[in-house]
């Protein structure tokens, strides 16, 4: 399979941020994007109880960089059914769903965790709300671990109930 980031991209860019394939397709269907979440296999071995959940790859690389190694990468905004079973399946019991600041981050984060985690309550879920529409791989790279972990990380509940709260129409 194939994945990757526009290095050149800028906010207002016609160009997409990210081209990922799907699956390696019929013959050789090895690769399927979305049973698959990048880095499982080492955040399962970390000493942590919990994992990051991220949009993309480079956030877990930049991440694990600064010495996180639970981390994993959905590889996009879309985490389907079948990542989140895979959660379940290897015990994983509690996420922090950190995705990217910018708008189509929160729209993501707001479907994660009603489309997916809303399903599984003996799933924990806490959330992360980057500044300034930054991704985690910009914030790591100018705050480290030490600034990320200084981050507040509400419940879903909670995370909701302040997002509500904000809202100047509520």
């Amino acid at each position: 399979g194939f994945t990757a980031r526009d290095l050149n991209w800028t906010e207002g860019s016609s160009r997409p941020k990210f081209i990922n394939q799907q699956t390696t397709g019929l013959k050789c269907d090895i690769f399927q994007k979305g049973h698959r979440l990048f880095n499982i296999h080492r955040a399962r071995k970390s000493k942590e109880s919990f994992v990051y959940l991220f949009e993309g790859q480079g956030d877990v690389v930049t991440a694990i960089h600064n010495g996180i190694d639970n981390c994993v990468a959905v590889g996009g905004t879309s985490l389907t059914k079948d990542q989140v079973f895979l959660l379940r399946e290897l015990g994983i019991h509690e996420v922090v769903l950190c995705f990217d600041g910018d708008t189509a981050g929160q729209k993501a984060t707001e479907r994660a965790l009603d489309q997916r985690f809303s399903e599984h309550k003996e799933i924990r879920v806490k959330v992360i709300t980057l500044p300034d529409k930054k991704d985690p791989d910009q914030f790591l790279r100018e705050f480290g671990a030490e600034g990320f972990s200084q981050l507040a990380s509400p419940s879903a509940f909670e995370w909701r109930l302040q997002k509500h709260l904000d809202t100047p129409d509520a």
